[in-house]
């Protein structure tokens, strides 16, 4: 009797081989990780994380959302205004309909086909508020709306969580309509957050501001300047001064072309990028960023948050009794020195016009380098501002971390630490979110005060003193004709 490994064996290798077409197996590589790009950047409460989920479904792509009749019609009404009230930004621009659409892959056809541009689409996006929108034929697909206001978001120069925010509301996909037993404690301490930095970025332009301060950075280092990198440091140990091996010519090449990017000018990628669901210590994704660790960093809106105790600390999960008695050693530990727990001053120097006070600096206290700061600050990997956790740090560098889900999550077993008490950090936040009597909470009331520093921050000052320079300049030729 032919036992079932031989007749397995023999089934195998009777079975004709099947073909594999190497540009299908690349396509599907491909995909998965466009759809993990796209469920990590989507990974948050706001409505345009929301708006993701809706578009990709989940991690492996299933799932994905059509639009109810009552969602598209909000959204479609909102869009056709939307377009109508920008419509003289984009013939400044010169952008037609039709190049919206071929920017937001409408058209069907390569990006460089120079044939008259097709905006029928528009008619299926858009809808007056006199249509209806049945009639009309109104698209459910979540993600043509999603194309759509990455391509308008990008063409304007706003960031995408504020233009979904303003075309989602009222609609389902929108946090606010889902009801308190939806949302976790550490989901809506999440939303808060990104509310208060979208809030913000409305009030003073934020992303324009962090936008310019970008390109002129970048366009500065490939015309040739290595010496300023703000909020970076700049490019170091340059090959000119000695005769360099070839490695170290090589070292050097990377880091220039890496400061020269606009996509890396607020974080230099590291090796753990894109890794953190995949690595049992995802969390230090926020090192080795290149972050600036003194005063000159804090140009940006920041509120602080408080010394932590995150680093060292047992898994809770895995052993809840090992967990609390490392958290008592460690706060009694950083209680014993009272100077551990002095707080910076995070001051502003009006003659300098620079902050001063953030970190050790003047104050001598090396201490502030360890203090937890919140930010409002470009998302590393999509065209927005998200809350932002930072650590100026010493040797090992700044600490950088987007305050999605994710790091929300990891913050659950990090504990906030003062003279006379400690909490777990989420929960601090849960305080710190609470308005006062100025009906402000006190993180939004912080980066509010320091959200207007960010335009003397020294790339924009520097830019300031050349079309200083340049005007006087013409001055002068003019006064000599």
């Amino acid at each position: 009797m032919t036992s079932k490994k031989s007749r397995s064996s023999v089934a195998t290798s009777a079975a004709p081989a099947e073909s594999v077409d190497p540009a299908h197996v690349y396509e599907q590589a491909w995909r998965k990780v466009q759809l993990a790009h796209h469920w990590r950047a989507g990974d948050g409460r706001s409505a345009w994380s929301e708006l993701k989920r809706a578009a990709y479904g989940d991690q492996k792509g299933r799932d994905p959302r059509k639009l109810s009749l009552d969602d598209r019609t909000i959204l479609a009404q909102r869009m056709h205004g939307y377009l109508a009230e920008v419509a003289p930004l984009l013939t400044v621009r010169g952008i037609s309909r039709g190049e919206l659409c071929r920017r937001a892959g409408f058209c069907g056809r390569h990006p460089d086909d120079k044939s008259p541009d097709d905006a029928k689409e528009l008619y299926r996006l858009t809808l007056p508020l006199d249509a209806d929108a049945r009639e009309r034929g109104i698209r459910s697909s979540a993600l043509k709306y999603l194309r759509l206001i990455e391509v308008l978001a990008e063409t304007l120069d706003i960031s995408v969580e504020r233009l979904a925010e303003r075309l989602l509301r009222r609609t389902s996909v929108h946090p606010l309509s889902k009801t308190d037993d939806e949302w976790a404690d550490l989901e809506k301490v999440q939303s808060l957050l990104q509310r208060i930095v979208n809030e913000l970025d409305e009030e003073f332009g934020l992303f324009n501001l962090y936008r310019r301060t970008a390109e002129l950075k970048c366009s500065w280092i490939n015309e040739g300047s290595t010496s300023l990198c703000w909020p970076l440091w700049n490019v170091h140990d340059s090959p000119l001064y000695t005769p360099p091996s070839p490695e170290e010519i090589e070292d050097y090449r990377a880091k220039r072309s890496a400061a020269a990017d606009r996509s890396q000018a607020y974080y230099r990628r590291n090796q753990y990028f894109h890794r953190r669901r995949t690595e049992g210590e995802w969390w230090l994704y926020g090192f080795e960023n290149y972050a600036l660790q003194d005063d000159e960093f804090f140009f940006v809106p920041h509120a602080p948050l408080g010394h932590v105790l995150m680093w060292d600390l047992p898994d809770r999960r895995a052993d809840c009794v090992a967990y609390e008695l490392a958290v008592n050693h460690q706060v009694q530990d950083i209680r014993s020195n009272p100077h551990w727990l002095a707080l910076p001053t995070d001051d502003w120097d009006p003659e300098k016009a620079c902050p001063i006070g953030q970190t050790e600096g003047k104050t001598g206290n090396p201490m502030f380098q360890y203090h937890f700061w919140l930010l409002a600050y470009p998302d590393p990997e999509e065209k927005r501002l998200v809350p932002t956790l930072y650590q100026p740090g010493e040797e090992g560098g700044a600490y950088l971390l987007p305050l999605n889900m994710e790091g929300i999550e990891m913050l659950s077993d990090a504990v906030w630490v003062s003279p006379t008490e400690h909490c777990r950090v989420v929960d601090r936040l849960r305080d710190l979110l609470e308005p006062g009597d100025d009906g402000l909470n006190p993180i939004k009331r912080n980066m509010q005060r320091t959200a207007k520093w960010l335009a003397d921050n020294p790339i924009l000052k520097l830019q300031h003193e050349r079309e200083k320079r340049s005007r006087r300049l013409n001055e002068v030729f003019r006064a000599g004709s």
